[in-house]
Order: structure tokens, then C-alpha cells, then sequence
């Protein structure tokens, strides 16, 4: 077997299994972080970060640039970081770095004036969009919220605003890190995520604040809106209802997916138990067809495929839905920030929690696949969501 298809093959198992993480990959990961922590020193004489004893005030400050080039689900939670920038001090221009995979949502975010899209490759194709940030806007400050990404990132920050204050947070090795970036927090223990986000930004920006500033805000594209909250509810109206839930069949591997068959016997029995509710089966639009066989070659009464073409759809589908349960922590959290009732299925414990919303959060008890989590169970915390939401 070629070295090209012994990595294919360790990529497929890695997606397929929870435990998969062989010798040779922690190996490889020690040696990268005690790459990284020895090149600190250098790198922090090329960067030569301004320094800052505290908090800017906000009348300094007119514009700032966020690091968020990772995954969707990040971006939903990121979204209270500019959001309370705006709020406080809705002079100051946003700027967002994103991903090729989040982009699509922050173009359509209010709070945002310009979205750029990097990757964590530094790779020559993002040269363009590397100095058009930097030709963009002479930026005040940068705010690094990619935690694993933070010897990078300022690589970045240095080439986009070379005279920019720039902020990150962490757990330790915080002398290293000080030669990288103008200001370093300290991440609060044991705290959501989204807190040491925030955390970010307090350090940076003297904004105080409240715990409605760190529930997160996102927007459907208004063009998606119009056209498919008519078709859903030309759908509802076909079948005699009013209200519907939204169950996500898809997750980033497939060791995390609950399974078509769990979720056909889970749809059945809500069906049977709240006959009020059209269920509506979601997927990304490349498993379409198997999940349109799938309830084809079943007995799916009340149950539909709704096809969401894009993040928007996604966006305008769960808007509407009564509840959702979903092994993908997007949608999850998408599902969180416009506050509906949230069943998340998940591996293991180490997700990000749930927020804003009514929620439960279920885990595999064998800690290793999705599909280990019962129906039964699910049907429990359905109706416990369901209850404590007063529907």
C-alpha cells in the first residue's frame, strides 16, 4: 500500500471511530508543540507585538479584526464577540476572518462591515485575501479566539495589521505566548467556551459585560427567508399542521450520527405521542439521497425529508421548528441562539454546552459511537425539552 493510501485509510478510520488516535499522530503532535513553544522566542522578535498594560478605552479605538477561520459551530457562539463590540461601541468597524465552511453565515450578520476568508494552511493561495485584509482597513485591534491556532494567528495579525494591539487567551505557557501578541488573558476555568471568547475581548476592550452579551445572534439571509418560510408552510398546510420539529440526521463523522434507525423509531413514536408535530429530517444536500431512500424504503408516516440547500435554509427551517434534536453541534447551536428546545447527541462529554435555550444534552455511554444512545432516552429528554418550554 502507498503512503497516499495508508493516509487515506487512517483519515476514513479517524472519521469512523472516536478511539481512533494512533502512536505515530501523538507523537507527532508532542514534537509540533515543543516546535512551536522553541520558536516562540524568534517569532516574537519578527513580530514585535505592541504592548499594552490594560484594556484600550473605546473612544481609541476604531476598528478591530477577529480571528474565527475554523468551523460553523464556532462562528454561531463567536457571533456574542462582535455583537457586544457593536453594542458598546457602534463606531468601531468589525472585521471577521472566516472559513470557506462559516463564511456564508457571517456575511449575512448586521454587526459585521467586512468578512475575509483564511485557512489554517498558510498556503500561497490566501495570499490575496491576506493583504486585501490588510488593505482593507488600517486595523486598532486584533482578537485571536482560535485557541488552538494561536502561534499561527499571530503570524497573521502581524502580516494583516502590523500595527495593530493584538489579544488572545490561555490556559498556560503564558510567557510564550506574551512574546507573540501585545496582551494575553487568562482563560476562566471551567467556564463555556464562549466565555473565554469573551474573555478575549475584556482584555483587549474595556466593555464590561452582561450575561445577555454572551448569548449568541445569527440571521438568515432575508432573500432565503422569504421564498422558504413559504414553502415550509405550504408543506405543514399539505399535511394539516401548524408546528413541526427539525431532527438532523448528519454530523461531522460518522461515528457521531445517531442513525437512521434510531432516528425512524424515535420519529415513530413521537409521531404516535404528539400527533400536533410534522417531523422534518434534515441532512447536508451530498446525503440527500440516502436519507430519501432510507425513508422511502420505510414506513415514514409524519415524517418528511425537508432538503436545505444551504446554511440559510438550514437557518430559516430550525427559525420555525417548535424543537430539534441533532448530533452535529452546529446545529445544535444554531438551534440554541434562536432560543428552541435542544436535544444534542453527542460522543462523549467534551463538547461545548449548550446556551440560550432549554436544552438537554445526551451521551454515548459507551463513549465511542452515537448510536449507542437509546431512543428511549431521547424520547425522555424530548419531553422533558418540550415541557420545560411550556409547549
Amino acid at each position: 500500500m502507498s503512503i497516499f493510501s495508508r493516509y487515506a485509510d487512517a483519515r476514513r478510520r479517524r472519521r469512523s471511530s472516536a478511539a481512533f488516535d494512533s502512536p505515530a499522530r501523538r507523537f507527532v503532535r508532542t514534537v509540533e508543540r515543543q516546535l512551536r513553544f522553541l520558536l516562540s522566542s524568534p517569532l516574537g522578535f519578527l513580530i514585535r507585538p505592541k504592548k499594552i498594560a490594560g484594556p484600550l478605552p473605546l473612544e481609541q479605538v476604531k476598528s478591530v479584526l477577529i480571528l474565527r477561520y475554523d468551523a460553523l459551530g464556532d462562528a454561531v457562539l463567536s457571533s456574542a464577540v462582535w455583537h457586544s463590540i457593536k453594542k458598546y461601541a457602534p463606531h468601531i468597524r468589525i472585521g471577521v476572518v472566516g472559513s470557506r465552511r462559516n463564511q456564508v453565515l457571517l456575511r449575512t450578520d448586521p454587526a459585521i462591515d467586512d468578512v475575509f476568508v483564511f485557512s489554517k494552511a498558510l498556503a500561497w493561495h490566501i495570499l490575496p485575501d491576506l493583504f486585501r485584509t490588510r488593505r482593507a482597513a488600517k486595523w486598532d485591534v486584533v482578537l485571536n479566539t482560535s485557541f488552538h491556532d494561536k502561534t499561527r494567528a499571530a503570524i497573521y495579525s502581524r502580516i494583516v495589521a502590523p500595527h495593530a494591539v493584538t489579544a488572545t487567551a490561555v490556559w498556560d505557557h503564558r510567557e510564550k505566548y506574551e512574546r507573540l501578541y501585545s496582551i494575553v488573558g487568562q482563560r476562566p476555568p471551567n467556564s463555556p467556551m464562549i466565555l473565554q471568547w469573551l474573555r478575549v475581548l475584556e482584555v483587549a476592550l474595556d466593555i464590561h459585560l452582561t450575561d445577555e452579551d454572551t448569548l449568541p445572534q445569527i440571521f438568515a439571509d432575508p432573500k432565503v427567508e422569504q421564498t422558504f418560510a413559504p414553502e415550509i408552510a405550504a408543506l405543514l398546510d399539505r399535511v394539516g399542521k401548524q408546528r413541526y420539529i427539525v431532527l438532523n440526521t448528519d454530523a461531522a463523522q460518522s461515528f457521531r450520527e445517531w442513525g437512521f434507525d434510531n432516528a425512524l423509531a424515535f420519529s415513530r413514536e413521537v409521531h404516535a405521542r404528539y400527533p400536533e408535530f410534522h417531523i422534518f429530517w434534515t441532512s447536508a444536500p451530498l446525503h440527500s439521497e440516502s436519507v430519501l431512500a432510507f425513508l422511502a424504503a420505510n414506513n415514514a408516516e409524519g415524517i418528511e425529508y425537508l432538503m436545505t440547500p444551504s446554511v440559510h435554509h438550514l437557518l430559516v427551517a430550525i427559525e420555525g421548528a417548535s424543537a430539534v434534536i441533532s448530533p452535529d453541534t452546529s446545529v445544535v447551536h444554531i438551534a440554541a441562539a434562536y432560543h428552541k428546545p435542544t436535544v444534542g447527541l453527542y460522543v462523549d462529554e467534551k463538547e461545548y454546552p449548550i446556551r440560550g435555550t432549554v436544552f438537554r444534552m445526551l451521551f454515548a455511554p459507551d463513549q465511542k459511537l452515537a448510536t449507542s444512545i437509546t431512543v428511549a432516552s431521547v424520547l425522555e429528554a424530548f419531553a422533558e425539552v418540550l415541557r420545560e418550554n411550556s409547549i
